[in-house]
């Protein structure tokens, strides 16, 4: 499998995750939106792990608040963005045994990767770089060229 693009993954491949995340992502045959919340349905279609997915942050960033075209379409490619797992890590119970996830987190998620990407900031799970990094969230600050440049000639 090349990377960014979804399907089965190597044999011997296992998720790997932190004891509060499980990193192994799936997508649904098809998804529907009811209530507010996307719902998947039908059965799995494939499993991946996001860090083969570098696009999937960019993707997420496209989606426009009421977009909900764009959100299934988005859901059918990458799945759902985890909004029970979370919730059931930070001691939401009464979420953790959500159908899928609701509509407004979502276009939340993607806002936030939108304005964060925007001022330069980039960030990705810590444990895509290794044991150590599990746990932690790598931050990037990005800025163009020139200013770097400049920046090394103020630090001479």
């Amino acid at each position: 499998m090349e990377q960014g693009q979804l399907g089965r993954q190597p044999p011997g491949h296992e998720p790997r995750g932190t004891p509060r995340f499980f990193r192994d992502a799936v997508v649904f045959d098809n998804y529907a939106i009811h209530e507010g919340m996307v719902i998947p349905q039908g059965t799995i279609r494939v499993r991946y792990s996001p860090e083969t997915c570098p696009a999937l942050p960019q993707q997420l960033a496209r989606l426009a608040r009421g977009d909900t075209a764009a959100v299934l379409a988005f859901v059918r490619t990458y799945g759902l963005l985890g909004y029970a797992q979370v919730a059931a890590a930070v001691g939401r119970d009464t979420h953790s045994h959500a159908p899928g996830d609701p509509l407004a987190w979502i276009w939340a998620q993607a806002e936030t990767v939108a304005r964060l990407a925007r001022r330069g900031v980039l960030v990705a799970p810590g444990d895509f770089y290794g044991a150590g990094g599990a746990r932690h969230v790598r931050v990037s600050l990005t800025a163009p060229d020139d200013a770097i440049a400049a920046l090394a000639d103020r630090l001479r």
